[in-house]
């Protein structure tokens, strides 16, 4: 479960940063390449220095899955657009738990498409946490429900790649493909940004340089890694319901660092998935049945 919990924390310092750069009125379009750019070069050099991991597996697992590893670059270029600018309508907190819908999509997934079985007590939170995430996106303002939109794309985007993650876990070199991946997105949103009409008028200081580094490479490169390995070791449906822990922690922060509004439904369908987190992290609901 280590890399479970390593993959939430640095998701959430990932959504923190992003969303104090964005709501600072920083490009979007530059904040991009900016972002997944650090972190290509963070992986350039991980790869040269440090990986071994591809000297024990060849990387002749590009040429066996082209189909699988194209869509999972595309739905990443995607998804990183679409939630930004859920961000951008909705605020963090609400874009968070809208998108944590994909609980749906991911147990659906692990359960019928992988085989994967849940306990009881693991049904049960599924549902609260369903009907709670539905329950806070159905509140708002006709801006929030932009928002809605682009969350919901993102999300759609997200659990694909992690479908994608789960079939490709045990046979990639994580490392490569995470840097190949930022380095698409970083040459995709450059070439963008340098076409479009867009002016560059935010100062890049010293603040925002240390911020871009560490969220791009916490988010983009090490959160990516550590999901890849959490998802060889456990069920993805198990995974989906331990991830809706990052959803509560944004919703937190949302609230009280970033002064976001939320009606009593919303507050409450947030209680309720924290307090579903809370039975989700004892001991005896994490040791699932999958069936042969």
């Amino acid at each position: 479960m280590t890399y479970i919990f390593l993959a939430i924390a640095t998701i959430t310092l990932d959504n923190i940063i992003w969303t104090w750069i964005l709501k600072e009125g920083f490009s979007l379009l530059l904040l991009i390449p900016l972002w997944f750019g650090v972190a290509t070069i963070f992986g350039g050099i991980y790869l040269k220095f440090f990986n071994t991991y591809s000297q024990k597996n060849e990387t002749r697992w590009i040429k066996h899955h082209p189909v699988q590893i194209t869509l999972y670059f595309i739905l990443s270029l995607l998804g990183i657009w679409a939630w930004g600018q859920a961000i951008i309508h909705s605020g963090i907190g609400s874009a968070v738990v809208i998108a944590k819908i994909d609980i749906i999509l991911l147990s659906f997934f692990g359960i019928f498409i992988l085989g994967e079985t849940l306990n009881l007590r693991q049904w049960i939170i599924t549902i609260v946490m369903i009907l709670a995430s539905i329950a806070f996106s159905y509140q708002g303002a006709p801006e929030f429900h932009m928002g809605v939109y682009y969350a919901l794309v993102a999300m759609s985007c997200y659990t694909g790649q992690k479908m994608l993650m789960k079939t490709l876990s045990h046979k990639v070199d994580p490392f490569f493909l995470v840097t190949i991946r930022a380095l698409i997105i970083t040459l995709v949103f450059g070439l963008i940004f340098m076409l479009s009409s867009v002016p560059m008028d935010n100062s890049i200081s010293w603040l925002y340089f240390i911020l871009i580094s560490i969220g791009g490479i916490s988010g983009v490169f090490l959160n990516k890694i550590f999901s890849f390995f959490a998802l060889k070791e456990v069920p993805i449906s198990l995974y989906a319901l331990f991830m809706q822990l990052k959803t509560v922690l944004m919703f937190i922060i949302a609230y009280f660092i970033f002064q976001e509004n939320y009606t009593v439904l919303q507050i409450f369908a947030a209680g309720v998935m924290l307090i579903a987190s809370m039975f989700l992290t004892q001991k005896k609901t994490v040791t699932p049945l999958i069936s042969q």
